[in-house]
């Protein structure tokens, strides 16, 4: 299939809160028990239409979250237009450990990079250590996103709205798109086409023939 856009995203955040049971379930509709620890870095990749005007593909890097593999993970940051900062609602010590994660964002991110945090395992509520009003708070304090999620749930959704947030700047002029190096944006088949549709347009409309 054919895109306009290419994002690149990376999810970060403790081992153990689900980041890739979430990928996994946005990527295949559907839920895994596995619950193996992400080794380094993994890559998955998806194409998601927003509201049947344009096609983005994205580029999802899931990091490992054990330190042994922050060396490895700090070089995934660069080029990335939004980060996905994932906490587990039912683990205080993930949630306390966000603002490492964000402080990573802003010392290896573009400064106009798009962070969402992202409280996860919602579904638990019995075992719940961090209220919502906390993760809201947080993600207000630092002019950030903030949802509450499980994988139960429509993930689909999340990252959808996510990448139309984004696709919303573009559409404000808020990136330059004659200078996309290191941002995490290209431009796909589609984006051409429809120049080359519209520049069809003009000389057919033109009385110059």
């Amino acid at each position: 299939m054919n895109y306009t856009y290419l994002f690149k995203y990376i999810m970060i955040g403790n081992s153990g809160v689900g980041k890739s049971s979430l990928l996994y379930k946005f990527i295949n509709n559907k839920i895994t028990n596995e619950s193996e620890p992400t080794i380094g870095v993994e890559y998955y990749s998806k194409i998601i239409n927003i509201k049947n005007l344009v096609n983005i593909k994205l580029n999802i890097f899931d990091t490992a979250g054990q330190e042994c593999f922050q060396s490895i993970t700090k070089s995934y940051y660069r080029n990335t237009i939004g980060v996905l900062i994932v906490y587990d609602i039912t683990n205080r010590k993930s949630f306390e450990n966000v603002k490492y994660w964000l402080n990573e964002c802003k010392t290896f991110c573009w400064d106009n990079i798009n962070i969402i945090l992202i409280g996860n395992k919602n579904d638990i509520n019995i075992y719940r250590e961090v209220s919502y009003d906390e993760g809201k708070k947080l993600a207000d304090d630092n002019k950030i996103s903030f949802i509450e999620i499980s994988r139960k749930q429509n993930i689909s959704e999340l990252f959808s709205d996510f990448s139309e947030y984004i696709y919303m700047k573009i559409k404000n002029n808020e990136y330059d798109l004659n200078n996309l190096d290191n941002i995490g944006i290209k431009l796909g088949s589609e984006h051409f086409l429809n120049i080359k549709n519209d520049i069809d347009d003009i000389k057919r409309s033109c009385c110059f023939k």
